[in-house]
């Protein structure tokens, strides 16, 4: 019991959320629960007394981090490539209309939906519904309803839609409350039986204020906008977002690194804003913020809240919390709030198996809430907000969140006795799956598993009937619960999944160890493994989208490894240049990036592995670091970029050839012949494909990569500031360099 004490006592000081919880030793007559299930057991304490080192940090933020970078990869379904997670960061700033067509749900005279009219009337949603919500979704710029929707199924096979390849651009924008992302830009509530309205199957699913999104589309009344996540795309209230800068964007990512700017990470279940405790005076619209929002806090003697002293109340024991809202302009502002100390934690929360409990079950008896409808959660919902207070990013449903990394226990084929044996070795918080329902294992108690849940209903058997127990709300049950097919829960169980890092570790760093490292002056940033997953070469190709890393050219570093100086010029020259602009008004780190993400698809599909050195617009790497991690991770590295000029035409491709004087530099001497050839097979997979080529597909350069690649490296220029940038030009380029690195490696 000692001992017990002493672990309260560390806990309590590293995480602000705990509580005395009153243990109950008799029935409560008022209280429902569910069968076999006792008042002590909704209680986290009662738990976390059965867990073995229940504080131990099982995952560090840094691992976390690496986690979320292993979850942000393409998985295979059967034969079908599928992405849980999307790091929003890696899109092109504008998009197809394909593309965006693609987000939007799709008419299927299958797909069963019902609405109440005004009247009150039950009524099925027919074609003429479809063609009202397309309207809505202002689809004319896109597609045409007849030619892509009203034939769109057929023998239930999707027929193929109309051509769009036009462009339009994205904006990044920030959710400014809790925002519900519907199926369709209505707030009409639909159902897909005519007897049951507690769940409305247009909500898709919510997002917690301060969430980074893209926005793909807006409605034909402006009212809505079409937003993409991390791990969801839908419709939400223009009211709900607001645009933001680049710069802005980007602090609302990776709250696992320690370089992270200091935030608060919401604790409690729900806390609403008192107005006392806004720093400003104003008396507007109070936010509401739940479990697992990150909000960033400034220093008390912050310029940002100058006046403040004056107010009558000086708040003691709070954070002073950066709260968003939208301007009239549509951008993002901040106005400044009191958070009390005992509603959340600074930084992160330490992940174990105690702070796992205490954050699930502050829910207990919450309602279940489809999509996040109401303000409540559903079972993934429930998963996904526990989680992220320790910095996972979750998938949105029970079927991605089963297929995130860890250690993942498959009971298909076992026994009910198997199975039990099974989960005695998972830990407390290991996250459990069936069929359309995610969960969590709190422990053992009369030798059952228990569970922890936001869950819809169950069946329950009294004098030797059966009824359905639409409990709708967060509970604990056992594992002998009955399902409404009546099978016990233990007996459909399918998996278990113990979150941890895999092996197979995506996420590559700079080693300080490797040599020249300490020539690198910008390297806290990481490069991303991508990993074919059917016909693999075993061949690592290492692409170098260049410019692209913030404050690039506030640093220098040495041309050469041996510190001699560059052809014609000095010994050292920027970290990072910011690269040029376009005739058309485009950055050249934009396109070589769209092109570095284009070309990383198609080398898949042919089966190369693919390490992308820089995976979004910025990455902390100088043009060293990011050699050296190519160096050490990959079979060939590409740097791609367009050159700038005088000119007043589209010059054409080549590779910059290192020049022969440069083989004093024992690594341009040792991959000097395999580097030309990798050069004049890019150039003449793109002359194969049509695309023109510049004084012979070369032109002589001293440069960063060739000087410190110990692998064949090539440089290459796919035109200038008058090049097409368009799709179909980008794609015509992809298709030549892939033709190119088939052929240097003989395929």
């Amino acid at each position: 019991m000692a001992k017990l004490k002493h672990a309260a006592k560390k806990v309590l000081l590293s995480i602000n959320i705990f509580f005395a919880v009153q243990t109950f030793s008799f029935a409560d007559p008022y209280l429902n629960l569910a069968p076999d299930v006792s008042e002590e057991m909704l209680s986290a304490d009662f738990w976390i007394s059965k867990c073995n080192d229940p504080y131990k940090i099982q995952m560090t933020p840094e691992e976390i981090y690496i986690w979320n970078n292993q979850a942000n990869k393409l998985v295979t379904l059967g034969s079908d490539p599928y992405r849980f997670l999307t790091d929003i960061r890696t899109y092109d700033r504008v998009l197809i209309g394909e593309s965006i067509r693609d987000e939007i749900v799709r008419y299927n005279p299958n797909d069963v939906f019902y609405k109440k009219d005004s009247g009150g009337k039950v009524v099925k949603l027919g074609e003429d519904a479809y063609k009202g919500f397309y309207s809505l979704t202002n689809y004319a710029p896109l597609g045409s309803y007849d030619g892509d929707f009203k034939y769109k199924y057929s023998k239930g096979k999707l027929v193929a839609q109309s051509a769009n390849k036009k462009e339009y651009p994205l904006k990044k924008a920030v959710t400014v409350k809790r925002a519900e992302l519907k199926l369709f830009p209505t707030t009409e509530i639909l159902s897909r039986s005519k007897n049951y309205w507690y769940d409305d199957e247009n909500q898709k699913s919510s997002l917690l204020m301060n969430e980074p999104v893209l926005v793909l589309w807006q409605s034909s009344d402006g009212k809505w906008l079409l937003v993409k996540s991390t791990y969801v795309t839908g419709w939400t209230l223009a009211e709900n977002v607001a645009y933001v800068s680049d710069a802005e964007f980007n602090r609302y990512f990776d709250y696992t690194l320690p370089t992270h700017e200091p935030f608060v990470t919401i604790t409690a279940d729900r806390y609403t804003i008192p107005k006392t405790n806004f720093l400003d005076g104003k008396k507007d619209a109070i936010p509401e913020v739940t479990m697992g929002t990150f909000i960033h806090i400034v220093k008390w003697s912050d310029s940002s809240l100058l006046g403040a002293d004056k107010l009558e109340r000086t708040p003691h024991g709070n954070y002073a919390a950066e709260i968003p809202y939208k301007k009239s302009d549509g951008t993002l502002g901040f106005r400044y709030a009191a958070i009390p100390y005992t509603v959340c934690t600074k930084g992160l929360v330490p992940f174990s198996q105690a702070n796992i409990l205490k954050l699930v079950f502050q829910t207990i008896g919450n309602p279940y809430g489809w999509g996040g409808q109401q303000g409540n959660r559903d079972c993934s919902a429930l998963m996904l907000e526990t989680f992220r207070c320790f910095g996972f990013i979750f998938g949105r449903n029970s079927l991605e969140q089963s297929s995130l990394p860890g250690k993942l226990v498959d009971f298909h084929g076992t026994t009910d006795e198997e199975t039990l044996e099974l989960c005695k070795s998972l830990p407390a918080g290991t996250v459990m799956y069936f069929k359309g329902h995610v969960f969590m294992l709190i422990g053992f108690a009369n030798e059952k598993p228990h569970f922890i849940s936001s869950t819809g209903g169950y069946l329950l058997e009294e004098d030797e009937k059966a009824k359905v127990v639409n409990a709708n709300s967060v509970i604990v049950n056992n594992s002998d619960l009955l399902r409404s097919a009546g099978k016990t829960w233990l007996s459909v169980l399918t998996y278990a999944k113990v979150l941890g890092c895999n092996e197979d570790n995506p996420v590559k760093k700079l080693n300080p160890e490797w040599e020249y490292a300490d020539f690198t002056k910008i390297n806290s940033g990481v490069a991303m493994l991508y990993r074919a997953r059917t016909k693999r070469k075993n061949i690592t190709v290492a692409l170098n989208a260049s410019h692209g890393t913030v404050g690039g050219e506030d640093c220098k570093i040495y041309y050469h490894p041996d510190m001699s100086e560059k052809i014609n010029s000095s010994t050292e020259g920027f970290a990072m240049a910011e690269g040029m602009t376009f005739k058309n008004g485009s950055t050249e780190e934009d396109i070589v990036l769209r092109v570095a993400h284009l070309l990383k698809t198609e080398l898949i599909s042919n089966g190369y592995d693919v390490l992308m050195i820089r995976d979004y617009h910025d990455v902390q790497l100088d043009n060293i670091a990011r050699t050296l991690i190519g160096n050490h991770n990959a079979d060939i590295q590409i740097t791609i970029h367009y050159d700038t000029d005088g000119r007043s035409s589209d010059k054409g491709v080549f590779y910059c050839s290192t020049p022969e004087s440069l083989k004093y530099l024992k690594n341009v001497a040792e991959n000097y012949d395999e580097s030309e050839r990798l050069g004049k097979a890019l150039v003449e997979g793109l002359k194969s494909n049509d695309v023109p080529v510049f004084a012979g597909g070369s032109y002589e350069s001293d440069n960063f990569q060739a000087s410190y690649s110990t692998i064949p490296c090539a440089l290459i220029e796919l035109g200038n500031q008058y090049s097409d940038t368009g799709y179909d030009a980008v794609k015509t380029r992809v298709r030549g360099l892939t033709a190119g690195i088939n052929s240097f490696f003989g395929f």
